[in-house]
């Protein structure tokens, strides 16, 4: 082979690598939905691995019986992550980054599948209900604070149980769930 089509050859493949890599790294920014949204560990042994774990926190007390609908539900330890972000400057490499602020887990189970119940955090006794929606086996709460308290404070807010009502704020509270940090 020539000198020519030698380098013509390997200049093809450097385009044709470098074009893949590119069109590769579009394909990645395009599918993160927010790079600046915080995301979470799938569990525990996750959080750990990747080192953004904090620690273990235990319920005072681990089952609550809704007043006003025929429910229960038992709540495990949750735990405590520091937050995390994409580092998007090389999306391929799914690199993350430190995050502002802490994600607490509080798995439960409850005794039905829908669910008439939601879980605030108390801020100096006040619910904060900004940060509200449950997942199907535990709720998740994304804290701003610069520290993690070692006790944290919730309460449990239940769904009107009558017909086509939904949700009432401040009448329908049920109960406070504390937790309390373990040392690692």
């Amino acid at each position: 082979m020539k000198k020519g089509a030698i380098i013509g050859l390997l200049t093809t493949i450097l385009v044709l690598v470098t074009g893949f890599i590119g069109c590769s790294e579009w394909f990645c920014r395009i599918s993160v939905k927010c790079s600046q949204c915080p995301l979470k560990s799938p569990d525990i042994n996750t959080s750990k691995t990747k080192g953004y774990f904090i620690g273990t926190y235990l319920p005072i007390k681990s089952d609550i019986a809704l007043r006003y609908h025929n429910e229960s539900i038992h709540f495990d330890s949750a735990w405590a992550e520091e937050q995390w972000l994409p580092d998007n400057k090389i999306c391929l490499l799914k690199k993350t980054k430190r995050g502002k602020g802490y994600t607490l887990i509080l798995p439960f189970k409850a005794s039905k599948t829908e669910f008439n119940f939601e879980i605030y955090q108390l801020k100096n006794g006040i619910p904060d209900t900004l940060n509200s929606g449950i997942m199907s086996n535990r709720k998740e709460f994304f804290l701003k604070e610069d520290k993690i308290n070692d006790t944290l404070n919730f309460i449990i807010s239940e769904k009107d149980s009558a017909q086509n009502i939904g949700w009432r704020n401040g009448d329908m509270y049920t109960d406070t769930l504390t937790y309390i940090r373990q040392s690692k």
